[in-house]
């Protein structure tokens, strides 16, 4: 139902997007709902959004006014894939967020946001009960090797230590831990959707390749935190 309803509101917004760019209503057509038929089985469904994230380059032309929501639709589906898979985690391998060869596409901005989610989970890791333990130790490898790919990406720099982020409430507490991080990692989604108005301009497939690996990857962390998935992450 979750993402019945994502898919309603992506719909309904890139119908009213391109009839407001004069796109004529005999060309749009009345807005489609999409559903998924009653024996729909987890599998089948991962197998559609994988598929739909998988189609991403061919969007690489689109007008820039579009590309950011394109963008973060297809990342959108690789969340959804994400969530949709067999295990109960996502794996800590850097295939978890970024599936593509063609390098990072981190901006400064999110690469900062990175370095203070990896600070907050060394913050919570000695506080920790074992989901929550396991949990982090997987997230901080993730975000560690997307870290690293962004670095070498911008051949730049690690960014100047961190020095200190607000901590949870009760930080002894499972579920204040896990809305920290939840909280760490929807600014980084955040930092990620700003750099993507820019992104899309280079209609690039490149960018078409990267984004939805990169940026669905964080937004499944952030959801397996508590987050929610949204119909299209990073943008307001």
């Amino acid at each position: 139902r979750l993402l019945v309803g994502l898919h309603q509101t992506q719909g309904r917004v890139l119908h009213d997007r391109l009839q407001a760019a004069g796109v004529p209503k005999t060309l749009l057509g009345p807005v489609r709902n999409p559903t998924f038929s009653a024996d729909a089985t987890t599998s089948r469904l991962r197998e559609a959004e994988t598929a739909a994230a998988a189609e991403a380059e061919m969007y690489a032309g689109v007008d820039p006014s579009f590309g950011p929501l394109v963008l973060a639709m297809m990342a959108q589906r690789q969340a959804a894939a994400l969530a949709l898979a067999p295990t109960a985690g996502a794996p800590a391998e850097p295939n978890a967020t970024q599936p593509s060869e063609t390098g990072s596409l981190l901006s400064a901005d999110a690469l900062t946001s990175l370095g203070e989610a990896i600070y907050l989970l060394d913050v919570i890791l000695p506080h920790a009960a074992e989901a929550e333990h396991s949990l982090a130790v997987a997230t901080k490898a993730a975000l560690q090797a997307l870290t690293e790919r962004g670095l070498n990406a911008l051949h730049a720099e690690p960014p100047p230590p961190v020095l200190g982020v607000p901590h949870p409430a009760d930080i002894d507490s499972s579920e204040s831990q896990r809305q920290a991080i939840a909280g760490a990692l929807a600014e980084t989604v955040a930092a990620y959707g700003r750099a993507l108005v820019e992104l899309a301009k280079s209609r690039s497939r490149d960018a078409m390749a990267t984004v939805p690996g990169e940026l669905g990857g964080l937004v499944d962390w952030q959801r397996q935190w508590g987050g929610e998935l949204t119909p299209f992450p990073g943008l307001k």
